[in-house]
């Protein structure tokens, strides 16, 4: 059965295996930084835990995503909710992300914790770029937030801007970071993406 093949066809072969080698080596760092600029932009206690961690390179967009579901202990969750509205504490950290530095300064309306899904919206529709990732979007949709939080990333350098997701309705940003508690689950659902 193998016989028909060629030199060419195993050269492939292996090209592809050592591919895939080289991506489960490098991708461990790519974890640890998008984990920690996670954990940096929702301010989460170190000894969180994570039901779900996922970071990924996304081919669609040419993109660097993570996507995090946070499992907070009940003493974890009343002090994160407590936090929320500590303006000196939700403030614009500069990030960067896939070669793009974040630096910009936020208006405050961008770094604030909403009621239910208003972070995500203006008026009545979502921005269609919005969304949850495309492995764990499910099991977000299916839970009422009671808090939300989202902003965006627009340009670079000079240029750059940063924006409540909501006033960002059909260009999509350069980076966003979005958030939503459960607090029926005592959960925060997290993603930072391109």
């Amino acid at each position: 059965m193998f016989m028909g093949r060629d030199w060419k066809y195993w050269a492939m072969v292996a090209g592809f295996g050592a591919l895939g080698m080289a991506w489960v080596v490098f991708q461990p760092e790519v974890y640890d930084v998008h984990s920690e600029v996670l954990m940096q932009q929702f301010h989460l206690p170190e000894d969180v835990a994570f039901e779900v961690l996922h970071s990924e390179h996304q081919g669609r967009y040419s993109s660097e995503e993570i996507v995090a579901i946070v499992q907070f202990t009940p003493g974890q969750y009343d002090g994160y909710i407590r936090s929320l509205d500590d303006s000196s504490l939700w403030t614009m950290q500069p990030f960067e992300w896939d070669d793009l530095e974040v630096e910009a300064s936020a208006p405050s309306r961008a770094l604030v914790w909403w009621d239910g899904n208003d972070a995500f919206h203006n008026g009545s529709s979502f921005p269609h770029w919005l969304d949850w990732g495309h492995e764990h979007g499910d099991a977000v949709w299916d839970v009422t937030p009671k808090h939300s939080f989202c902003f965006a990333v627009v340009g670079e350098g000079s240029a750059q801007s940063i924006l409540q997701c909501g006033d960002l309705q059909e260009e999509r940003p350069d980076v966003f970071v979005r958030g939503m508690i459960d607090a029926e689950g005592k959960r925060l659902f997290a993603i930072i993406s391109q």
